[in-house]
């Protein structure tokens, strides 16, 4: 690990972000799909979204898109979870694989509260946070993979969250079992330092895969929807929520993405996406690890506003190796090379460019 990924990161609000994938149809585990066909358009699972408006005075309306998300708690960390979770294969040497690019898991400074209220497993925490948030959005509960409805009680945990834990800890039969519930740590962003502004957020986000089609017409939370991600270009969604669901319309095919999960996922760590931005004639480039303009580092404390290259434009920034995503006004577009800038294969956007309008 080297002395950036080292750096605490305790002036960042962490917090958790679910990309929950609903199959269209009950999912067949005895029949993976191993070939795949990218040029059809046709996806068999949905991706859920918070529908968001925002009214200001000093700017116009917006109307937007974003992946749900939820802060890390004090009682995410309580010491009373543990009695609650069933994680028999949990691999010490796999996360350590794993997570070695992401402080946030081995930060301690990340708890807060009493110490000795609770306990310092912050990947833990964080299980428990997106669990929260599942719940929040769309009031299911895992349940050794069968999803049960606590309607009723899903004003009460969002009032106080303590009840959650507590919904669990007097109920044996409502065991959390890691081993069987599709959640899997997805990847990293960090609110680019070069912003300068707070609140900034230490997110990873988090993968749910649904093992049933989500059947009811409407979602608890009125400002949920699902969508399709062949829908992606027609929306309007944070630069790196875009990002990420790019990168997941690799797969088509739920049952193809699951394979990935068995067989790929264990063995690539995840990596921590701190954009580096700069500004140009006409816009500006928000760069992430992998371009070549990426610099080898990215103070995790802003020294300095970002840089102003009025003298050039973005076309003129590019090169043989690019990540980023380029902010044109209300427009930005991801932009990567054709030249391989990641052994994670499967974790950059499959088009080369893509265009996506956003207000933000």
């Amino acid at each position: 690990m080297n002395q950036q990924q080292q750096q605490q990161t305790t002036d960042w609000n962490k917090n958790v972000a679910l990309i929950i994938l609903s199959p269209i149809i009950d999912i067949n585990d005895s029949s993976l799909i191993t070939d795949i066909d990218h040029d059809d358009d046709y996806f068999d699972y949905r991706i859920y979204l918070q529908h968001l408006e925002r009214h200001e005075k000093i700017s116009p309306d917006i109307s937007y898109d974003k992946l749900p998300r939820m802060n890390l708690s004090d009682d995410d960390f309580h010491r009373d979870w543990i009695a609650s979770i069933d994680w028999l294969r949990r691999d010490p040497s796999v996360e350590k694989v794993k997570f070695q690019n992401v402080p946030m898991i081995h930060d301690r400074s990340t708890v807060c509260g009493d110490y000795g209220e609770y306990h310092q497993d912050v990947l833990l925490a964080l299980r428990i946070c997106a669990l929260r948030c599942l719940f929040n959005e769309i009031g299911i509960l895992p349940n050794h993979c069968n999803f049960d409805k606590f309607d009723d009680w899903l004003d009460k945990c969002r009032k106080d969250w303590q009840i959650f834990r507590r919904l669990y800890t007097a109920n044996n039969s409502l065991q959390i079992n890691f081993d069987e519930i599709e959640l899997y740590e997805w990847w990293n962003w960090l609110t680019p330092t070069s912003v300068g502004r707070s609140p900034r957020y230490d997110t990873l986000y988090y993968l749910v895969i649904l093992k049933e089609s989500f059947q009811k017409i409407q979602t608890l939370s009125r400002h949920g929807h699902w969508i399709s991600l062949d829908q992606i270009p027609s929306l309007i969604l944070p630069p790196n929520d875009c990002y990420e669901l790019t990168c997941l319309s690799r797969f088509h095919q739920i049952n193809q993405l699951k394979l990935y999960m068995r067989l790929e996922y264990p063995r690539i760590p995840i990596k921590r996406w701190i954009p580096f931005i700069e500004f140009y004639q006409d816009g500006c480039i928000s760069y992430l690890p992998g371009d070549q303009f990426y610099p080898n580092h990215v103070p995790i404390i802003p020294i300095a506003p970002p840089n102003f290259n009025t003298n050039i434009t973005m076309i003129q920034r590019r090169s043989l190796s690019m990540n980023r995503i380029e902010h044109h006004g209300l427009k930005y577009q991801i932009v990567v090379s054709g030249a391989k800038i990641s052994d994670h294969y499967h974790h950059i956007p499959y088009t080369k460019i893509s265009n996506v309008i956003s207000k933000l």
